[in-house]
């Protein structure tokens, strides 16, 4: 069944639109719709699988074209139709600039014509898409082996117009998910596929209105855009690099809220640098342990570290290999197995021979990322690592520290794991932040732990300290201050994606909560 969505201010039009055909027998679904490109762009956003959008021109808060626009920017892989008068013959013209598929005039809306353009369209769309695979899993294959080393002939890959890579002026850009374990428990693994394919089509946009790079997805929390211009200042080259790569973000950001540090290799010529620029991109990118989350890194940036960065980074990876043996001890609630693991990176921090103690501060700040990165934060103390153990003056006193804060947050996570009622305010959290831009209310939540709507209000301010609302509605406000501090979403617009029904409502709660109004927040 092919999802159409109707996109029309006049609700008399939407209605002679879904009675002209009987869509369900020509496999056709038609029971999406909207009256404004704002509510359809709401829509696509939570329906991305929408085959064919049917959109009017002129429409309030936002036109048809605005419409075409945004879709474009989030890569979305629809099919569009203009629904037009006569008189909108010139907006018509632009709106193929902006890549729609074709249009109907509303004086012609015929059923046998509106049927027959539908289905040559949905035919012509599964030709494309079978011919876009073939092409895409060769382009990956090939990117791939250029990312490896794998020098292949330059001929085939010069001659097929379908990649964006020359071999002069290469650079290569390492983009890391921030946040990527918050955004995955938004998605259930079935749908981590159109997560990456969100990611990868709204970059791909971007360097289509660029007319150069390429990107690939290595995993679904890392990707790989490639480069390349025929430019002959290489100054030009990193300023252009740096105007894409802000385009990208502002595409991930706007679109999918989803924010990155983007690792940046230096410019080069000739394929065969682009595994050693590929390394250096990611090596940049990973440097955000240090230099933080949602920045551009490049080989300026690992200049303002320590000259023993390159060392440091290799100690903290083999820091980092000890993650399975720490989660299955967790996973286990073997607490013996799990202190082991523990002590085997205690040795391993000694073998560094480090000069100072200062110097080993670093891998213990490490070690405690690695212990709590995949925990609930409710069972796990606000403690300032550095700042505790430069209260000691030498290894062992920090190793003996450091011990009796793993033995305290396994208890923790041993009891949070083993009380039932506590495991089901967890889960019911856990349930409140994927659905808190939802309509969300007491008994739905009740009903996704399996409690009756009483019993469970009284067990989650027992537990939690709490009333439901109130934790609803702090974590709502907390997204929106996200919101409204890195994104370009109007004030009525925040308040609709975190679940308030009007604005008023949402000004009132968020000057309750922090004590000043969206706006102060938003200039302060």
């Amino acid at each position: 069944m092919y999802k159409i969505l109707l996109v029309e201010d006049e609700p008399l039009v939407r209605l002679a639109i879904k009675s002209l055909v009987d869509w369900n027998k020509n496999n056709f679904d038609v029971t999406y719709e909207a009256s404004n490109g704002k509510k359809a762009l709401d829509i696509l956003k939570d329906n991305k699988d929408i085959d064919i959008v049917l959109t009017d021109i002129n429409m309030p808060v936002m036109d048809g074209l605005e419409l075409i626009k945004e879709i474009k920017l989030m890569g979305l892989n629809c099919e569009i139709v203009v629904l037009s008068a006569y008189d909108d013959y010139e907006i018509v013209r632009k709106a193929f600039k902006y890549g729609i598929n074709d249009y109907i005039l509303k004086n012609e809306m015929k059923p046998d014509n509106i049927l027959e353009l539908f289905i040559d369209i949905v035919k012509q769309r599964n030709e494309n898409v079978d011919n876009y695979k073939e092409k895409s899993r060769w382009k990956k294959e090939y990117i791939k082996k250029l990312l490896d080393g794998n020098q292949i002939l330059n001929t085939q890959f010069n001659m097929d117009d379908n990649v964006r890579i020359i071999p002069n002026n290469i650079c290569v850009a390492y983009l890391l998910i921030d946040n990527f374990k918050e955004i995955e428990t938004k998605y259930k693994e079935d749908s981590l596929k159109t997560f990456v394919n969100s990611i990868a089509n709204a970059i791909e946009q971007v360097l289509i209105k660029f007319g150069q790079g390429e990107v690939i997805s290595l995993y679904p929390e890392e990707y790989v855009v490639i480069f390349s211009s025929e430019n002959n200042s290489v100054a030009n080259v990193i300023s252009s690099i740096n105007n894409i790569i802000s385009s990208i973000r502002y595409s991930l950001l706007n679109y999918l809220n989803i924010s990155v540090t983007v690792g940046i290799s230096n410019v080069l010529d000739g394929y065969e640098n682009i595994e050693n620029l590929f390394k250096k991109a990611e090596k940049y990118a990973r440097l955000r342990y240090v230099l933080g989350k949602g920045k551009n890194i490049s080989k300026s940036d690992t200049d303002l570290l320590e000259t023993n960065i390159e060392k440091r980074y290799m100690k903290i990876l083999k820091i980092r290999g000890e993650k399975d043996g720490i989660s299955n001890a967790l996973n286990a609630l073997d607490e013996d197995l799990y202190l082991n693991n523990i002590e085997r990176v205690f040795d391993i921090i000694k073998k560094f021979n480090e000069k100072r103690i200062e110097d080993i501060h670093i891998y213990y700040l490490e070690l405690y990322v690695l212990i709590v990165e995949n925990m609930e934060k409710d069972y796990i103390e606000n403690i300032d690592i550095i700042e505790s153990i430069s209260n000691f003056e030498t290894k062992k006193e920090i190793d003996s520290w450091f011990k009796n804060l793993s033995r305290k947050i396994f208890l923790n996570y041993k009891q949070w794991n083993s009380n039932d009622e506590i495991n089901i305010i967890r889960k019911s959290k856990q349930y409140i932040k994927i659905n808190y831009n939802k309509k969300i209310n007491l008994e739905d939540v009740s009903t996704s732990v399996g409690l009756s709507k009483g019993y469970f209000s009284k067990l989650f301010m027992d537990i939690t300290g709490e009333n439901f609302t109130m934790y609803v509605n702090k974590i709502r406000i907390e997204n929106a201050k996200k919101m409204l501090l890195n994104s370009n979403f109007k004030i009525y617009e925040i308040s609709e994606n975190i679940g308030f029904t009007n604005v008023e409502h949402f000004s009132r709660t968020f000057k309750k909560i922090t004590g000043m109004s969206p706006k102060e927040f938003q200039m302060k």
